[in-house]
């Protein structure tokens, strides 16, 4: 059997190089991720049971955010894992 050529699951970057005004948006981006992924957490607190994929109705409640679904769709998934599992 042929070697397969492994798949690559993240990528890195540097952000040494990289100009103020690319900083400040960067630093925009983790604030807001930052703030929509407390009110995940705080809306999974509130579940019975907590799924490994927040349904869409749930992501959906984040109106004043400006991030796309599939961003929110990230951020619900990793708020859902540091939300308690049932127990």
């Amino acid at each position: 059997m042929p070697k397969r050529k492994r798949d690559i699951l993240s990528s890195g970057s540097s952000i040494l190089l990289a100009n103020r005004h690319r900083r400040d948006d960067l630093d925009v981006l983790i604030s807001e991720y930052q703030r929509v992924c407390q009110l995940l957490v705080n809306i999974c607190w509130d579940l019975e049971d907590v799924p490994p994929l927040l349904p869409l109705g749930i992501t959906s409640q984040i109106q004043d955010s400006w991030f796309s679904a599939r961003m929110l769709q990230c951020c619900g998934k990793q708020a859902s894992g540091m939300a308690p599992g049932p127990t």
